[in-house]
C-alpha cells in the first residue's frame, strides 16, 4: 500500500463534513470509482469516490497526497479561478 499524506486543507474539509481520516484512506485505497482529474489540474491528479465522499489527490514521487475532500456528486466540479 502506498504512503498517503493528507494536507491540512483536506483535514479541515473532512472535519467540516464529519469524515474521518480512515474514511479518506479507504476512499483512496478502495474507491468505488476513480478517474483522472481535469487536465487543468496537471498530470497525476485523481478523484476517488466511495460512499458519500470524493477525494481529490495527486501522486507525487510515489506518494499519494490528498488535497481536498468533497461531497460526492454526479455534477462536474469546476475549478475556481
Amino acid at each position: 500500500m502506498q504512503e498517503i499524506v493528507i494536507r491540512p486543507h483536506a483535514i479541515k474539509r473532512a472535519q467540516e463534513m464529519g469524515v474521518s481520516q480512515a474514511d479518506i484512506r479507504s476512499c483512496v485505497n478502495e474507491p468505488e470509482v476513480s478517474y483522472p482529474s481535469h487536465e487543468s489540474y496537471g498530470p497525476n491528479n485523481w478523484i476517488a469516490q466511495r460512499g458519500g465522499i470524493a477525494v481529490a489527490y495527486a501522486i507525487e514521487l510515489g506518494i499519494i497526497v490528498v488535497v481536498s475532500v468533497l461531497e460526492r456528486t454526479q455534477d462536474q466540479y469546476e475549478r475556481a479561478s
